[in-house]
């Protein structure tokens, strides 16, 4: 099973973004980044985790 990753909208209006790791097991959030100015910076921020899991992830554009 994926590790899934959640792209979400925060209520900060100068860094909308952020995303949460979800545990492939029991849906459990595993883990919440900081705030981001840009989608695509949220993005990188996601792959850069996804590059150094080696694994199968699953994403969900929550935004």
């Amino acid at each position: 099973m994926a590790t899934a990753f959640k792209l979400k909208r925060s209520s900060s209006s100068t860094q909308p973004y952020y995303f949460t790791v979800i545990s492939p097991g029991n849906g459990a959030t595993l883990a919440t980044s900081e705030t981001y100015a840009s989608k695509a910076n949220a993005l990188n921020g996601m792959q850069a985790i996804i590059n150094a899991m080696q694994g199968s992830v699953q994403y969900d554009d929550e935004t």
